[in-house]
């Protein structure tokens, strides 16, 4: 969860705060053939508040892959 609030926003759109909230999976494969592979799964839910528009929010879905290999 982050949070930010009291934003002094200086442009026409007037930003007072934002929230985020996100659930994090992630699986290291055990499997021999798959050494070194992972993968992060992260669902963020965004909601910026503004005093000359309407709020907005928005909603994401963030996927990562690692791979490690050894290289020397």
């Amino acid at each position: 969860h982050t949070r930010g609030i009291n934003i002094n926003d200086q442009s026409s759109q007037k930003l007072t705060s934002e929230t985020e909230n996100n659930v994090i999976v992630k699986y290291a494969f055990q499997e021999q053939s798959l050494q070194g592979l992972s993968v992060k799964l992260i669902q963020a839910w965004h909601t910026a508040k503004y005093d000359a528009k309407a709020n907005v929010d928005t909603r994401h879905l963030r996927a990562y892959v690692d791979y490690t290999i050894s290289v020397f």
